[in-house]
């Protein structure tokens, strides 16, 4: 699972920071032949000559109960993001396959049984927002010299192959700045590229897991052509905490023709009942080359009331598919104001570089060699994986896993988004590992150990906004818990620090007497000032949430026989089998 892959990067990244030098370095020691490498030269590329393979695709469900992972998706695909949604690519020749999330389309990871049988688990938690496919005809059989990468110097995935003479390549990238989806299109043929845009929104359902649980999604998608550029809305609503959703795509083109057209959409519910909607696509026949600019978002916006309000109060609850309408088009009316009256390429170049000029002063910052083998550089990854596994080590491949885990963190955490989550901002599912929620017992943490050593710490910024919405809930649990367990330390409302459970999702937080988790996630924090060393950031930033923690723990702390104040009771979900917990004291 991606929580897996994001937890290994974080340690690879701490444990490979005090390797990290600026100079040149021999590929080959003691070798008086050997090329002379700057770090500059090390291409850090993620890199196949397969398309990403089919297996369990589109799966609903990838839990740790459930052995049906979307394989392709979650092995092979690779991933772009700018805090706000991420997508995966696939490089398929015949239909291309990209898979939207974005991070605010979420239900509860638990919600009541309508039926009166307590809780519900695994309703889905984060969605997949779009499942968007480019068909092609391309067959992949009669493809050559195909290949595909993701960039990590550039944060560009992208594609090249050949096809009845024909070089066709492709570029994706999610840029911050203008938060949109850009994906260029290309042939070195006048007239040679023709291709249909199918979005579509996956999952949709009458309910979740029971009938009446509120579990569900609603979707239409249209398309039409104005002035020469193809436009498709997709929108819809999930339905729980009543979040609506939209994504505009607009299509742009140098030659060819641009048409809106129509293509069935066959999906059944979870009792098999089928339904069939018509969604709208854009077919492009005869161009040269195309880019098409994505827009999207939900009605969320973050606040204490999303935390403070019950589940059916929740500001979502008051806001119509209109005013996610007006800020997904306020995204896209603000590109298109930036790229009116330019051409074609310079249009597109205007997006691209604000991209690389935003990524790159991120990423640029610190440089990692460790001497390279420059054959290295001409393996596929999974070929450069496949060998270490077999004890054949690549000091290359430690460089493009160091890069990797930064790559992610910068595409998953931006301040103005929410933070990364449990997979960043990836998922695929219906059913999401752990909801792809914000579990404060070491994954949050996990996420942001190399913010700071890896000279990152603006990414911090999305989870100290985060952390300041839901810091009004985080009192009031504070103030419950030392009210039940320590009627005599408690001081009156909002006067008892603050403390936050594990299981936490962009809508609500969870309580826990343990104060581990907030203790835990003050290190952060704390880290955030030694590698800054900003004493504003300490003064109105670190202090704060510092004090309310340790004020919260010392009034769950107890005297020990042993002469040592601890907690009697702290706990993980781990500790809970057969239905008993286990606690620790400490």
């Amino acid at each position: 699972m991606k929580k897996r892959i994001i937890s290994l990067l974080c340690t690879l990244v701490l444990i490979f920071t005090s390797f990290a030098w600026m100079i040149p370095v021999n590929a080959k020691e003691n070798d008086e032949n050997a090329t002379l490498i700057s770090e500059s030269d090390i291409p850090l590329l993620l890199k196949y000559d397969e398309e990403a393979p089919f297996e369990n695709e589109n799966s609903p469900s990838a839990t740790m109960h459930v052995n049906t992972t979307d394989r392709g998706w979650n092995d092979w695909s690779l991933p772009i993001g700018n805090g706000y949604f991420g997508a995966n690519v696939f490089g398929r020749t015949e239909t291309e396959r990209i898979q939207i999330t974005e991070k605010t389309l979420s239900n509860p990871w638990r919600a009541p049984d309508p039926n009166g049988n307590g809780n519900i688990s695994n309703l889905g938690g984060l969605n997949n927002f779009s499942e968007t496919y480019i068909d092609f005809g391309h067959t992949n059989s009669a493809v050559t010299d195909y290949e595909r990468y993701l960039n990590l110097k550039t944060a560009i995935a992208g594609t090249q192959y050949k096809y009845n003479g024909v070089t066709y390549t492709r570029e994706y990238f999610a840029s911050y700045p203008d938060n949109v989806l850009v994906i260029r299109l290309d042939a070195d043929r006048d007239g040679a590229l023709s291709f249909t845009l199918r979005p579509t929104v996956p999952y949709e359902q009458t309910y979740a897991v029971v009938p009446g649980d509120n579990g569900g999604k609603t979707g239409t998608v249209t398309s039409s052509v104005e002035n020469g550029v193809g436009k498709v809305v997709l929108s819809g609503t999930l339905e729980y905490y009543d979040v609506d959703f939209m994504g505009i795509y607009n299509v742009y083109t140098d030659g060819g023709t641009v048409t809106a057209s129509t293509t069935k959409h066959t999906y059944k519910d979870n009792d098999g009942t089928q339904y069939t909607d018509t969604d709208g696509t854009i077919v492009v026949n005869g161009a040269k080359s195309a880019y098409i600019v994505v827009t999207l978002g939900t009605d969320y916006e973050l606040s204490s009331e999303l935390f403070t309000a019950s589940d059916s109060k929740k500001p979502t609850e008051t806001t119509t598919i209109e005013d996610t309408k007006i800020k997904v088009e306020g995204y896209m009316n603000a590109v298109k104001a930036k790229i009116a009256g330019k051409s074609f390429n310079d249009a597109y170049n205007t997006l691209k570089n604000a991209h690389l000029e935003d990524y790159q002063e991120l990423f640029g910052r610190v440089t990692l060699d460790l001497g390279c083998n420059p054959e290295d550089f001409e393996r596929t990854t999974d070929d450069l994986l496949n060998r270490y596994n077999s004890g054949i080590y690549s000091t290359y491949l430690e460089t493009l896993f160091f890069q990797y885990g930064r790559y992610l963190l910068i595409a998953s955490s931006r301040s103005g988004a929410l933070p990364a989550n449990l997979q960043g901002a990836w998922n695929t599912y219906n059913i999401a590992p752990w909801a792809s929620g914000y579990w404060h017992n070491i994954n949050v943490q996990m996420n942001y150990w190399p913010a700071f050593s890896t000279n990152l710490a603006e990414t911090f910024e999305s989870y100290v906004e985060f952390n300041e919405a839901y810091m009004a809930q985080a009192k009031k649990y504070a103030d419950s818990i030392i009210q039940q367990n320590n009627s005599s330390a408690y001081e009156g409302a909002g006067n008892n620090g603050w403390t936050i459970g594990v299981g936490n999702t962009a809508y609500s937080i969870s309580s826990d007497r343990s104060p581990g988790n907030s203790g835990f996630t003050t290190q952060l924090y704390w880290d955030y000032y030694l590698y800054t060393q900003d004493k504003t950031i300490l003064e109105e930033v670190v202090l704060p949430v510092l004090i309310e923690a340790a004020t919260f723990i010392t009034k769950c702390v107890e005297l020990t026989e042993e002469g040592y104040y601890l907690v009697s009771r702290s706990d993980s979900p781990e500790m809970f089998v057969n239905g008993v917990w286990y606690y620790t004291i400490g």
